[in-house]
């Protein structure tokens, strides 16, 4: 069991907003910054943002390097994006890598005349896509655009782009002024700057404050998601690329009910209340076994009852079948451990989906915390990781099984977990969807539990991802909002 969340997202929000306040009609110039990464108030790693220019072409690029502690382990997370354009923005290709175990999970896409090629690797098919939809700004136009809002002294800029760590969704991202003339410490000095707000339509209810020079260049901004506070301060490289420690975050980000839930692992139908500290409470899901009712803005009841199946099939299964970087179901070693899993199953869906879950139980034999969020391609060779690598392996599975899946994010009780009693944390674990044609239902599998216990009343669903090709940030990050901020009072439990 692990918290689930990523720290892409602060990355994606910072750098877009890294604007130049000289820029007219043509591409600002190139330039790199270099920026010391804080979680919750300590050092934990660096970014660089940086852009060049060669002939025609202009590539924008960002790397970021950090570590943070998860109990008795730390975790590092790598991620390097980039795009390239034309000098008359046009786009040409981007690229993201995402290191959070010990293999990239790389993703790179191409634009063509009539669509988008996607790739999640050398040697994967490549998957075409239609073009994006409606009008959107290549990152460095949308940089010059906000520059000549910003030499207008607007108040709002909004521009709609394209970030290489969101995939080839594009977003709206919102940035507005909350003070012309301030001051910010910059390591012990301080600096005159402009403070603003930054928010991207992608992740509501999360914000993004910064402090820009004269130029427009973010000297500090602080991102809070939940309960973690991640900071940018701008500095050399010298200074960006000193050692750093790993913060944890962990114990901050789990919630401790009104009282203890005896036998979790039995629970077929529980009933929690739940309230936020501050700010709203998201729309949590009501979909398979879980029933959401909001009470007020800040509060909602969850029924969780395993004897309910709610939410209808989606119209198109194709992204619950498809492979993807995550989720490769067409890796021959992954392919090879259905067999094995399956053998003498049967030919029910539900009964091969049970069987692969507790095959990937007793497969992962190197349970542990030292995992960021591997992808199902190298769980199946290192058969180490906690929930998420159990998650990503079963779904990855049961596609190679012709079952369409996603996982599921959320919370799931249990007795201890880090030297806590009786919390519940942030958690990860998989969904099929069986009984097709007449009967198609999402059923729950967590293989990080319990061999004996496919599921049970203790988990409440946050949100579901198929782990599309360029949306593995956006699918961990509705979970962020909660962190830290959760309060959970147990109704009942049968």
């Amino acid at each position: 069991m692990r918290r689930v969340t990523t720290c892409a997202l602060s990355f994606a929000l910072v750098l877009t907003w890294c604007l130049r306040g000289n820029a007219g009609a043509a591409p600002p110039a190139d330039y790199e910054r270099w920026y010391v990464l804080e979680l919750q108030g300590e050092r934990a790693g660096w970014m660089c943002s940086s852009q060049a220019t060669e002939g025609d072409r202009i590539t924008s690029r960002t790397r970021m390097e950090m570590r943070a502690g998860r109990g008795a382990s730390d975790v590092a997370l790598v991620m390097h994006t980039e795009f390239v354009e034309t000098t008359a923005f046009r786009p040409i290709s981007m690229r993201s890598v995402v290191r959070a175990g010990d293999r990239d999970v790389v993703q790179e896409a191409r634009f063509l005349e009539n669509g988008i090629e996607l790739k999640s690797g050398p040697g994967s098919t490549p998957e075409i896509k239609p073009p994006i939809d409606g009008e959107w700004l290549t990152p460095v136009a949308a940089l010059a655009q906000s520059a000549r809002e910003l030499d207008a002294r607007a108040e709002v800029i909004r521009v709609r782009t394209v970030d290489p760590s969101s995939g080839i969704h594009p977003v709206t991202m919102t940035r507005r002024v909350l003070d012309r003339e301030t001051t910010v410490e910059v390591f012990g000095r301080m600096a005159p700057a402009t403070r603003w707000a930054s928010s991207v339509d992608l992740y509501p209810g999360i914000e993004t404050v910064e402090y820009a020079d004269a130029n427009g260049l973010p000297l500090r901004s602080e991102t809070v998601l939940g309960s973690i506070r991640m900071t940018l301060i701008a500095a050399d490289k010298e200074l960006a690329l000193r050692p750093a420690g790993a913060p944890d975050l962990l114990i901050s980000t789990l919630v401790r009910p009104d009282r203890p839930i005896p036998r979790p692992r039995t629970a077929r139908r529980a009933t929690f209340f739940l309230t936020v500290t501050e700010g709203g409470l998201p729309d949590l899901i009501s979909a398979g076994s879980q029933e959401f009712v909001r009470r007020d803005s800040r509060s909602g009841l969850v029924t969780v009852d395993l004897s309910r199946s709610g939410e209808a099939a989606p119209d198109d299964t194709g992204p619950y079948l498809r492979p993807s970087a995550m989720l490769g179901s067409d890796d021959e070693v992954i392919r090879s451990l259905v067999s094995d899993a399956t053998r003498g199953a049967g030919s029910s869906n539900a009964a091969r989906a049970e069987a692969i879950r507790r095959f990937v139980f007793a497969y992962i034999d190197k349970k542990n915390l030292g995992v960021g969020f591997a992808a199902a391609s190298e769980v199946a060779r290192s058969r180490s990781g906690d929930c998420t690598e159990h998650a990503v392996l079963v779904a990855a599975m049961l596609r190679a099984d012709g079952i369409p899946s996603r996982v599921a994010m959320g919370l799931v009780y249990v007795d201890s977990f880090v030297g806590q009693r009786g919390v519940f944390g942030f958690h990860m674990w998989a969904q099929a969807l069986v009984g097709a044609p007449v009967d198609s239902r999402w059923i729950d599998l967590d293989a990080a539990l319990s061999p004996d216990c496919p599921f049970d009343a203790t988990h409440i669903l946050v949100s579901t991802s198929a782990l599309a090709n360029g949306e593995t940030t956006n699918a961990l990050v509705a979970t962020a909002p909660l962190m830290g901020r959760l309060r959970l009072r147990v109704h009942s439990v049968e």
